[in-house]
């Protein structure tokens, strides 16, 4: 078997690494500012299927970062050679993990974000793919060169935040819904159904999180 350097070092080389990256990073981009954090590619869904949650019509996972906290602490002292048995990977997949949840969780805390949210798609495949399946049912190539046109498109717009409207609902994020589905109500160019339906969701949502706040306060 390969000779590694003892995964708890190693571990600790890449944590350094990592936070000497975020560091120079930090110089020209605001990551505590973001708030979201969205990762996609193998390593991200292997965290999504251990220890995160689905939301059934989007098809994107969460994994919450006590949870990846957790995950990282329990793979992080084990060789590539124990983590292709213990979780059945490739061996190809099982190097690079340890290094893959470390960067994930340096970032998730970076930007200060309550979760990590895992698309199931690849790299290659891309999140405007993704949506762009989810909501025509259609993927071909026309559709893929559709998308990547027009992927700023006012309709577009608008369906991906009605989609993270209902994934955060159905995660009860009732507010956060209702900041998504006001976004997508001042999309402009909209028709008259969509905005309805839109306004419709809108009011309805925002109901329940009023009834929220009462119970929360008795």
């Amino acid at each position: 078997s390969t000779v590694y350097e003892p995964p708890d070092r190693m571990a600790k080389l890449l944590e350094q690494q990592i936070a000497n990256t975020i560091s120079a990073v930090r110089g020209s981009l605001p990551l505590a500012k973001a708030g979201v954090f969205v990762a996609v590619g193998a390593d991200a869904r292997f965290a999504a299927d251990q220890v995160g949650k689905t939301a059934p019509p989007t098809g994107l996972s969460t994994v919450n970062t006590g949870n990846l906290d957790a995950l990282v602490k329990h793979c992080r002292d084990k060789t590539p050679e124990q983590l292709a048995k213990a979780y059945g990977l490739a061996f190809a997949d099982a190097e690079t993990l340890n290094p893959a949840l470390l960067v994930y969780q340096a970032l998730l805390h970076a930007v200060r974000a309550r979760r990590m949210i895992v698309s199931r798609v690849s790299m290659r495949d891309g999140l405007l793919l993704d949506l762009a399946h989810q909501v025509t049912g259609r993927e071909d190539e026309t559709l893929s060169v559709g998308v990547a046109q027009s992927a700023t498109g006012m309709g577009k717009e608008s369906i991906a935040h009605e989609e993270m409207a209902e994934y955060y609902f159905l995660n009860g994020q009732t507010h956060e819904a209702v900041e998504q589905l006001t976004l997508a109500s001042k999309t402009p160019g909209m028709d008259f159904y969509q905005s309805s339906r839109i306004e419709a969701r809108l009011q309805q949502l925002k109901s329940i999180a009023l009834e929220e706040d009462k119970e929360k306060r008795q």
